[in-house]
Parts: C-alpha cells; structure tokens; sequence
C-alpha cells in the first residue's frame, strides 16, 4: 500500500496530465456485462496512468454490449496504442471482434487464466498463470527499490488502490501463484470475496502495463519524433508515433 501511495502521489505532483512528448502506449479494458460492475478503461503513457474511465454497467445498452465498448476505446485510443481486452466472463469477445473486423485495429486477448513462460525479475520464479505473471509484474513496476527507483504514477482512486493491495499471493515450489479474482472451483475465496465488489479498476490498469511501448524499448522513436516536431516549428506538439500491436511484440 506504501508503494501504491507513492505512485498516486508522484501523479499528483505532476499535475494529474501524462508528461509531455509521450504517446499513450497501452489501453485497456476490464469490460461489463451490464450488470452492476463497470467498464473501466486504463490508458498508459510509459509509467504514467491516466484518470480511469469508468462506465456504469446499467448505462450501457445490452443489445450493444460489444459495439458500445467497442467505441470507447475508438474514443479514447491515441497513437495506435497497444488494445488490451479482457477476455474472462465472456463479454471481450464481441469486443474485440468489433475492433478487427469494423476499425482493423488489433487487439491482446487477455486471458488471466492461461498459462504464461514470463519469468521475476531476478528470473527465479516462474508463474502459475498469465494472471499471476501480470499482477506481479505491476508490483514490481511500483517496487521503489529497483534501480533508479519507480517512475509508475497512478490517479488517486481508492478503488484502485484497494484492487492493487487485496491479492495475496503463495510460492509453489518454482512458481508464484497469485490469489484468483473469484471463487475457484474448490470453492476457494477469492478477491472479489473478501472485497466484497470486483477490482475492475485494479485489473485495467494491470492490465494496461502488461502490453505495450515502454521508455526502455521505444525512447529513440519518441526522442525522434519529438525532435522532427521541434524542427518543423511545432514545439511543444505531442509527436505522432506509430506503435502498432506487430511493432511492439517484436520488441518484447
């Protein structure tokens, strides 16, 4: 909870607004099914998250769960960044099939129970699941003891907040196993459970850092891009990058 403190303060102090001459890298989405819960969309820009967006389930016309979606993230994308959809429960489906048949735009199916070859940091561990992969993959992002310290800055949503710090977590043997989003089939509780309401907020932005353009792999190209604007006269413009999904998995 410290960690995450210091990533909504560090958002804070930048003024709430992504740093300047950085294209939205990844969005992504934890999608409803109409109900109660929202869809919400996490937009990042290297290490900085945007505010969260936040759609009431009941707001979203059931006969257009898919395309009203869908058009969220057409609304909100920039700089062809990398489309990340969650596929669990059912409702990314038609989301992402809108997407690639209606706007070609290529989307990340994410799949929190899938199995995954990403590897700790230190390359000890393994994972049990893409969800467990991806989970400590943002705690790592927020560890302030890596070198040169963490860059991550988060909106100062409680929710979010809340959904980052609940998950606990076990090693098995090899791997890391962390604490499921709903009750498993051995009738073990999970987050939802104990919260007693679903981490959208958590799982977007997780989901959001598990893809996409990042400082370490793009910083030529942004630097580039910022340089030809400056060179035309147009200082202080935000560069158009192109950073489709093939150009990013190729660097990863």
């Amino acid at each position: 909870s410290t960690w995450v403190r210091a990533a909504q303060q560090r958002w804070q102090e930048a003024g709430g607004k992504p740093p300047e001459g950085i294209p939205m890298c990844a969005i992504a989405i934890d999608p409803t099914g109409g109900g109660e819960d929202d869809a919400v969309l996490a937009r990042r820009f290297d290490s900085f998250y945007d505010e969260l967006i936040k759609v009431p389930g009941p707001e979203i016309p059931k006969n257009r769960l898919g395309t009203h979606q869908a058009g969220l993230i057409v609304k909100e994308r920039r700089d062809n960044a990398d489309v990340i959809v969650d596929m669990g429960g059912g409702y990314g489906g038609p989301i992402v099939n809108h997407l690639s048949e209606n706007n070609s735009i290529e989307c990340l199916g994410y799949k929190g129970a899938g199995s995954s070859t990403k590897r700790t940091a230190d390359r000890k561990y393994g994972f049990t699941n893409i969800r467990s992969a991806a989970y400590w993959g943002m705690r790592e992002a927020l560890d302030p003891d890596q070198p040169g310290g963490s860059k991550v800055c988060l909106p100062p949503d409680k929710r979010l907040m809340a959904g980052l710090c609940a998950p606990t977590y076990e090693v098995r043997g090899q791997e890391i196993k962390v604490e499921p989003k709903s009750k498993n089939e051995g009738g073990v509780r999970g987050v939802i459970e104990r919260l007693g309401w679903s981490p959208n907020e958590a799982d977007a932005v997780v989901m959001a850092n598990w893809a996409g353009p990042r400082w370490a792999t793009h910083a030529s190209q942004w630097i580039d891009g910022q340089r030809t604007n400056q060179g035309r006269g147009m200082r202080g413009m935000q560069p158009v990058v192109v950073l489709g999904h093939q150009a990013a998995r190729r660097r990863r």
